[in-house]
């Protein structure tokens, strides 16, 4: 992994422990069961298990929680050594599904556009570690290019595109402030 735990907790110390986890919306039963078992939890505390169990959290947290708790997927995948989790494939197939601004829903702006320029650095050195992890089992990136249009499994390269969009948008706002 191309960075660490201190690097997580540089980018997103100044978070907080969010008091609401759960977004209301029509699924309410769902999210529930979904993000119920976070609240109070430091996202160095989430055990690796609940991000596997609830895979679907990140869509019913709240915006706040959604931002804190990414750091706890980020130290997962460094302390397991996996790369991915359950929870980190469905954020991998978010970006996937949304390299194109104009495209871009209200919640994929309240959520991925507001991180910080730092912790969307982190999440693009994750995904270029997955990437890299791909490259070395399979031997080339031509290859995983093609098996990715072949075949359509999930396309790191494409969330990566997602990511260095997000990026240059707060490049742009970190130069006009």
């Amino acid at each position: 992994m191309n960075f660490k735990i201190p690097d997580i907790e540089k980018a997103f110390g100044w978070r907080s422990c969010p008091n609401e986890v759960t977004a209301s919306d029509r699924f309410q039963d769902e999210a529930d069961e979904e993000t119920k078992s976070f609240r109070g939890l430091l996202w160095d505390e989430v055990p690796s298990e609940l991000f596997d169990i609830y895979a679907g959290c990140f869509s019913y947290f709240t915006v706040e929680a959604f931002c804190y708790y990414l750091a706890g997927v980020l130290r997962v995948v460094i302390e397991n050594k996996t790369h991915t989790t359950n929870s980190s494939d469905g954020l991998l197939i978010i970006l996937e599904l949304n390299p194109y601004e104009e495209l871009w829903s209200e919640r994929f702006l309240e959520t991925w556009g507001i991180l910080r320029y730092q912790e969307l650095t982190l999440v693009k050195l994750w995904i270029e570690s997955i990437i890299d992890n791909m490259v070395d089992r399979v031997g080339t990136k031509d290859i995983i290019l093609d098996a990715q249009i072949d075949f359509g499994i999930l396309a790191p390269t494409r969330a990566l595109e997602t990511v260095l969009v997000l990026l240059a948008r707060q490049k742009k706002y970190m130069d006009m402030s």
